[in-house]
């Protein structure tokens, strides 16, 4: 990065510095304020940002100020940032205007830790270009700033933010504002707990509360969509209710649940940022909004460690959205569910992991893999440990978890040793082979004989474990006779190991897991033909009928899908014996899907305008 040489006030746009610099003097007493109070070896860098916008222009114009403590040293981050103005100041010497490092190729200030504190000034601004790619939108329509669009630390630090905001917005973002600074056409908010980077939501929104006890709970919708915000509050109610009761105290004074014009799905401390076109399907305030308001307590509050892996997604699917399954009876399925997904997208040869899963990986190639490893294993890691330490000492270790790390950062180790302390158990295998292995068990059943004993059926068998290396596993058995049924659980920690099991009359079957609790593989007569398997394969067509007509009704499928790696063949130009390499959809009627299934009819429903419909 090359920085100009230059003053602040070189910006391009007088007024607009006068104020912006006025924000910043403004904050000065206030982070002032914060670095004493934080002052010493452990003290947190203050960040005060203040910024206002060109919606033509699709424009963020801001500066920073930050202030570090003695002894602290500073990498900022300023990545499509482009900086206008930097000045360096130390107590007692004069402002130097901050030069690159000489050869540096990245966007980046680097600035040595000093006897004395020192502040950082910048003036900056962003061009928010491919909203979607970004993260970032600049309109007349609303304003989100969810991407990278102000200078980052490699540490966290304090926030205090500051914006102009155009005439009819209210904004949104972490920490509290201050009511009584702010003029309808601007928005402070102080941030009392250190953060590596701020969100940022503005709009004309239509404004609802409630209150739950302490903590108010707010709607920040579009007025076209103002008519759907009863509902989402009444469900916020429920699931707040719902964690106090299962973690602790919800972390924050206010939470508020934001409509933005992007397509996000997002949960920060003290908010949630949800797409308008996500906010209008029905089951969203069912299912996400309560993932989202759980990672308030572990996600945001409860951060997570650098370089100590990301547990709080598998943890917050599997209190959330499994836990929501399990209310309404369907737990089982929904854990063979993120066994299949899983199978789908991980394959021996891009397997990782769950230790070095860090986020969701949305927008990249292998994002579909990244979540089945992080949110389906991750969230089944976490119900096994319930299976293995009991319920009542996993609750105490969600209490504990929270007790001990809020406003902190948690690694795996540190979940691993609170579980381990209030269960009383050694769980350093258990973490080790879930963390740190990329197979997972696949469990077979050997050498199955009956015989009678004293009047009894002894079914004896064989648990074959077909890994290079055995796990350390407790395996529910169930065994079905002519009399009743006979469930047990087994623990196994090798390749190969004999069992028994006393009946009162004759077994007729004999099934390992019957309730999908343990990640593991599937038989093939588990595994039914799901869309997630055939977009998961390495190498996936869809067949097209012959019938020009015809094709041109799954045409649209075919391009969707061709953006998903799928190829696209006509019927005419595959034979049987190209059908042993991949997976094909077949869409549509053709001779050589008859060869395959006869003339067995599907349900089809004629499409009424463009496009296909199956009943």
């Amino acid at each position: 990065m090359i920085i100009p040489n230059v003053l602040l006030s070189f910006f391009p746009r007088p007024l607009m510095v006068l104020f912006l610099l006025t924000f910043l003097s403004a904050g000065a007493g206030l982070a002032q304020a914060s670095i004493e109070k934080h002052a010493g070896p452990n003290a947190s860098a203050h960040h005060t940002i203040g910024i206002s916008f060109e919606l033509d222009q699709s424009l963020v114009i801001g500066t920073s100020k930050i202030d570090l403590p003695a002894g602290r040293s500073l990498h900022l981050d300023c990545g499509p940032l482009t900086i206008t103005g930097a000045v360096l100041e130390e107590k007692d010497h004069t402002p130097v205007h901050i030069r690159p490092e000489k050869n540096a190729k990245e966007n980046v200030i680097i600035i040595g830790a000093r006897p004395l504190p020192q502040v950082v000034r910048l003036s900056w601004t962003l061009h928010a270009a491919d909203p979607y790619a970004s993260g970032n939108l600049i309109g007349k329509d609303g304003i989100t700033l969810a991407g990278f669009w102000h200078p980052v630390a490699e540490q966290d630090m304090l926030f205090e933010l500051s914006a102009r905001l155009p005439r009819g917005f209210t904004a949104v973002s972490e920490g509290n504002p201050l009511h009584g600074r702010t003029r309808t056409h601007l928005y402070h908010a102080q941030i009392p707990y250190p953060m590596q980077a701020l969100h940022f939501a503005a709009g004309p929104y239509k404004i609802r509360s409630r209150k739950i006890g302490p903590v108010t709970i707010s709607s920040y919708f579009f007025a076209e969509d103002q008519n759907l915000a009863p509902a989402y509050l009444e469900k916020a109610v429920g699931y707040i209710k719902r964690y106090e009761k299962l973690i602790g105290p919800f972390p924050y004074p206010e939470y508020k649940i934001v409509e933005n014009r992007l397509p996000t799905g997002y949960g920060m401390p003290g908010f949630t940022l949800l797409g308008q076109a996500v906010v209008r399907l029905p089951f969203i305030k069912d299912t996400s909004l309560g993932h989202e308001i759980l990672h308030s307590w572990f996600g945001n509050s409860v951060g997570l460690a650098p370089s100590g892996g990301n547990w709080c997604e598998g943890l917050t699917t599997y209190l959330a959205d499994q836990s929501f399954a399990t209310d309404t009876g369907k737990g089982r399925k929904y854990r063979k569910n993120q066994i299949l997904r899983y199978l789908a997208y991980v394959h021996p040869d891009n397997s990782m992991a769950l230790k070095d899963f860090t986020g969701a990986g949305d927008g990249r190639p292998m994002a579909r893999k990244i979540r089945a490893i992080g949110y389906d294993k991750g969230s089944m890691v976490f119900h096994m440990l319930e299976k293995e330490i009991g319920s009542t000492s996993f609750i105490q270790g969600l209490r504990e978890l929270y007790r001990t790390k809020k406003n902190q950062r948690a690694s795996w180790q540190d979940i691993e040793k609170i579980f381990a302390r209030v269960s009383g158990k050694d769980l350093t295998l258990f973490f080790d082979q879930w963390l740190q292995r990329t197979d997972i068990p696949r469990l077979r059943i050997a050498q199955i004989s009956v015989h009678q004993k004293n009047g009894r059926s002894i079914t004896r068998f064989h648990l074959m474990q077909e890994n290079k290396v055995p796990y350390s596993l407790q395996v529910k058995v169930v065994v079905h006779s002519l009399t009743g049924t006979t469930t047990t659980t087994l623990h196994t920690d090798q390749l190969d190991q004999e069992f028994s099991i006393s009946t009162d009359s004759l077994p007729t079957q004999l099934v390992l897991d019957p309730d999908y609790d343990l990640m593991r593989g599937l038989d093939n007569d588990e595994i039914p033909p799901t869309l997630s398997r055939f977009l998961g394969a390495d190498k996936k067509t869809i067949v097209l009928p012959d019938n020009a007509q015809e094709a041109a009704v799954y045409q649209p499928l075919a391009d969707l899908l061709g953006r998903l790696g799928v190829a696209a063949k006509k019927a005419s130009e595959l034979h049987n014996a190209d059908l042993a390499q991949g997976s094909f959809l077949f869409a549509g009627d053709s001779d050589l899907r008859k060869s395959l299934f006869g003339n067995k009819k599907f349900p089809y429903k004629k499409p009424s305008g463009h496009g296909f419909g199956l009943l």
